[in-house]
């Protein structure tokens, strides 16, 4: 008989912790009987800082290994920030920022592998870049695939395994686009991430969310179970706040 295949429940626990401390995240995951979760924000020390864990000095990050052991976690991916920059150098009247790919690789990505590093973690939840807001993702497939595939390469070099997500105002927003950003990348360490709820919350219906499920279900390495209740008095502009969300 063939081994049946391990699921790992993992969880960001910065969302059920009001002041987002380690020991506040781990008692809830320890309450709760799971093992494994992905750092986020965090508050180290517990003084009312919340940092992101990409962004934690290398002392904090082992006061967090410390954390972690003594309750028994484990970390299954690194919650980082990146690809959640603009594509292009040009004013679209968003707030997001453009990062040089040279700074951002020697800047960002750096400090995601260093994190990665010392939390013991092979997986890294990542996205696929903004395209100039209110415009057709599509003509930016290969732009974001060299940036996307740059990112990989270096992870690889750490033998970690790059997630890119599913998300609304990214060129990668939608299964479709998810796919042809994968096949465009074509690196064996990358694979993309299922989430319903960055789908339900573009108007999407559960028909619509499965048919996206299904058109980049060949890529798919994990999946994030979460919902978001549609408002009907709000009016579909195919954007999405991420401020209101």
């Amino acid at each position: 008989m063939s081994e049946q295949p391990k699921i790992f429940l993992s969880a960001f626990a910065d969302e059920c912790a009001n002041r987002k401390t380690a020991i506040e995240q781990f008692a809830v995951l320890a309450a709760l009987g799971l093992k494994w979760y992905s750092p986020r924000f965090i508050d180290v020390t517990g003084t009312g800082q919340v940092e992101h864990v990409c962004d934690l000095s290398d002392e904090k990050l082992e006061r967090l290994t410390a954390l972690q052991d003594e309750y028994g976690l484990s970390v299954t991916s690194i919650g980082s920030r990146l690809g959640k920059v603009k594509l292009l150098d040009q004013n679209d009247g968003s707030h997001n920022k453009f990062v040089p790919m040279d700074d951002y690789m020697a800047g960002e990505v750096a400090r995601t592998i260093n994190a990665a590093q010392k939390l013991n973690a092979k997986l890294i939840r990542g996205f696929s870049f903004y395209h100039p807001a209110g415009t057709d993702p599509a003509p930016h497939v290969a732009a974001a695939a060299e940036r996307i595939g740059r990112i990989a390469d270096a992870f690889a070099e750490h033998g970690i395994i790059y997630g890119l997500e599913v998300e609304a105002n990214l060129i990668g927003q939608n299964g479709r686009m998810l796919d042809a950003l994968a096949k465009a990348v074509d690196r064996p360490n990358l694979v993309c991430i299922f989430d319903g709820g960055n789908l339900s919350s573009q108007n999407m219906n559960p028909v619509q969310c499965f048919d996206e499920y299904v058109a980049m279900r060949d890529h798919i390495g994990w999946v994030h179970i979460k919902d978001y209740k549609i408002d009907p008095g709000l009016q579909w502009t195919g954007v999405v706040d991420e401020e209101r969300l």
